[in-house]
């Protein structure tokens, strides 16, 4: 016990020795010469690294485009096409993220549907027949869902028409064969497809509320539907030569989903 006090007391010494020796006047191990040089070294060091980062920085921001004029490059955007949004959106349930809508829940579905169309600022409402505000709660009554549906915003993206004269449409089928049971048709408005003169969307705009849009009334086979108790599974698809449909992409302008009781 005596030696352990006897080290420790010697290390303490020792310690505020190397704090401070009055002998030498050196702290912490160093004369104020040696310290003096040291941060000048540091001092010269970061402010050399800072102004390097600086350069660096100034550079890049410099060839930035004004925030008005969009993205610089926009291909990783649209070489393929944007996605396709859809309201009401349904639920997203299981590991597979299966896109559901259920039919006993159609009264928070319409007042979304209410909501989204009384702040759209689209000119074209008188145009949606069954699925105008006035007549949509019918039409969902009547196992004809309306869907409301917009391309996503990308800059300076502009659809085009897959046949000369024709329009830019969205169509609803049968996710497969086995579907068609509980399928009927679809009915799109405006017939023409979404107003291409609204394209292309810009920073500063409201695109929720000022997109195209395309709306689709899908008619179910009640009969079908309501006997077998399962779900109808549909796909819906932009008609655009510039929207690259893939498979194995399938939120590039397309949504799928199904409709539960």
């Amino acid at each position: 016990m005596e030696s352990f006090r006897q080290t420790a007391s010697q290390n303490w010494a020792d310690f505020k020795v190397f704090l401070y020796n009055k002998e030498t006047k050196e702290v912490g191990g160093r004369t104020g010469k040696s310290w003096a040089e040291i941060g000048v070294f540091y001092l010269v060091f970061y402010l050399l690294l800072a102004g390097w980062w600086a350069f660096h920085l100034f550079v890049a921001t410099s060839l930035l485009p004004e925030v008005e004029d969009g993205p610089k490059y926009t291909d990783y955007l649209s070489h393929r096409g944007p996605g396709l949004h859809v309201v009401p959106q349904a639920d997203v349930i299981g590991a597979d993220k299966q896109r559901v809508y259920f039919y006993n829940d159609k009264e928070e579905y319409l007042e979304t549907i209410d909501s989204f169309i009384q702040d759209h600022n689209t000119t074209d409402k008188d145009s949606w027949g069954e699925c105008s505000k006035a007549n949509v709660k019918d039409s969902w009554d009547s196992y004809k869902p309306c869907f409301y549906f917009y391309l996503n915003a990308v800059h300076n993206f502009v659809p085009e028409p897959m046949e000369e004269g024709k329009g830019v449409n969205v169509e609803c089928k049968p996710a497969k064969a086995k579907y068609e049971k509980y399928f009927k048709k679809a009915v799109v408005y405006p017939e023409a497809g979404f107003d291409l003169s609204h394209f292309p969307w810009k920073y500063g705009m409201d695109w929720r509320n000022e997109a195209p849009l395309v709306v689709v009334q899908i008619e179910l086979d009640q009969e079908n539907f309501n006997k077998d108790g399962l779900e109808a599974r549909i796909v819906c698809s932009v008609q655009a030569a510039n929207v690259h449909l893939d498979i194995e992409k399938p939120n590039i302008g397309s949504v799928d989903f199904r409709i539960r009781k």
